[in-house]
């Protein structure tokens, strides 16, 4: 009976409980203004709601690589450069973006739907983004 209960243990803990390793290679990064907010987002939050995860890194590259460790899953990436520190995208007055962005997935003129800028992670991965 012991041995039941170990073996049952091991298989619980040997489920896809461990994270995957994600590293998002950023590109087109103005130097030194502001900093770079990575948004991790589920279909339901995104673009607009909270985060499932955010990072923020310096931009004292005009091109990083920043690996974060994230559970299998389908989600959905937006980068922006706040270049004034105020943590929003800023927007003109006719809502177009005035700091640079950039989202994962498919290239689309806009904000894309969570389709078109999903990714799914299933093990370890590397993707690249570029921000304009």
């Amino acid at each position: 009976m012991k041995y039941i209960i170990y073996y049952f243990s091991l298989i619980l803990l040997s489920t896809n409980t461990i994270a995957d390793s994600l590293k998002i290679n950023i590109h087109g990064i103005t130097l030194n203004q502001g900093n770079i907010r990575i948004g991790i987002f589920n279909r339901q939050e995104f673009p607009n709601g909270n985060q499932f995860e955010g990072v923020i890194v310096n931009s004292d590259k005009n091109k990083l690589s920043k690996t974060l460790q994230i559970l299998s899953g389908s989600y959905a990436i937006a980068i922006f450069q706040d270049t004034n520190n105020n943590k929003v995208l800023d927007k003109n007055f006719f809502g177009i973006p005035i700091e640079k962005y950039g989202f994962s997935g498919a290239d689309v003129f806009g904000e894309p739907t969570f389709d078109e800028a999903k990714i799914i992670i299933n093990g370890d991965q590397t993707i690249s983004i570029k921000i304009d």
